[in-house]
């Protein structure tokens, strides 16, 4: 079965647009190769006891590692592979909860403003809000602003 999607070039984003990601479920793996990979060792991601004793009730992913399988939904959901220039940057960053090992995380993603680029030819700029919920519905992650820029269509 083939899963990819295909490339998503300016004119084909419409804003009010909205998509949900696939999910997936965050391994203790995962979480211990974002520590090593990032150097956090931080008990609350790497120590259960200690963890335990926390409001969390038990250890939970980064943040940092919270924001990667955003973007890894993301381009799961909407490739940008061969029309993807870059992205920009992110704006109104809001965690809302954490992930716990085991929890299974999916995203809304919705185009929020497109426009041309001013300095790049041939591209423009595409805004997109991401929510981000665990297995319960609980929102987890909300991005108010995750910019890309993307190339136009090629003429044929």
């Amino acid at each position: 079965m083939n899963t990819e999607v295909a490339p998503l070039y300016y004119e084909d984003v419409i804003v009010g647009a909205k998509a949900v990601t696939p999910s997936r479920t965050v391994t203790e793996t995962d979480i211990m190769l974002w520590v090593g990979i990032s150097g956090d060792y931080d008990l609350i991601y790497v120590d259960e006891e200690f963890a335990k004793t926390t409001q969390m009730g038990g250890r939970i992913a980064p943040g940092a590692l919270t924001v990667a399988l955003a973007q890894g939904l993301f381009a799961r959901t909407w490739n940008l592979g061969g029309s993807g220039i870059g992205m920009l940057g992110w704006e109104g960053v809001k965690f809302r909860g954490y992930v716990k090992p085991g929890d299974t995380v999916a995203g809304e993603l919705e185009v929020t403003d497109k426009r041309d680029s001013r300095s790049v030819p041939n591209a423009g700029i595409i805004t997109f809000k991401i929510t981000l919920r665990n297995q319960k519905g609980d929102v987890i992650l909300i991005m108010d602003k995750w910019i890309e820029l993307i190339i136009h269509r090629p003429k044929a």
